[in-house]
């Protein structure tokens, strides 16, 4: 009786503990962690093709999530380790463009994100 008394106090004692853990509430705060230029190469594609948000941005957004430490897009993350969801580019400006083939821009752009802290919260009493 004993025994299965301390397992059923240990149980309890372990759902509390994942309680203080700030994982899973997606009220996180946004943060905005690169503002700067980089170039993106063209490839085969014409000026117009790759300026065009279609493509542009698909590339900005995966340099976005190269930038942050670890995002929930590929993955699970470690229980308790801080990570970035909803990650994408914003306000891009296309600078420049030289050329011919391959055409190479020069693209201002911001990352932003929304920080998961994954930071032990204070047990609330």
């Amino acid at each position: 009786m004993k025994y299965l008394l301390g397992l059923v106090l240990l149980a309890g004692m372990s759902a509390v503990d994942a309680d203080e853990f700030n994982h899973g509430n997606h009220n996180d705060p946004y943060n905005q962690f690169f503002n700067g230029t980089e170039s993106v190469n063209c490839g085969s594609m014409s000026l117009s093709q790759c300026s065009s948000g279609a493509v542009l941005e698909p590339i900005l957004d995966a340099r976005c999530t190269n930038k942050v430490v670890s995002t929930d897009n590929g993955g699970a993350v470690a229980y308790g380790d801080p990570y970035y969801h909803n990650v994408s580019e914003f306000n891009v400006v296309i600078q420049s463009a030289s050329g011919p083939t391959p055409y190479v821009l020069t693209v201002s752009f911001k990352c932003g994100g929304y920080l998961h802290p994954g930071i032990r919260m204070a047990p609330s009493f």
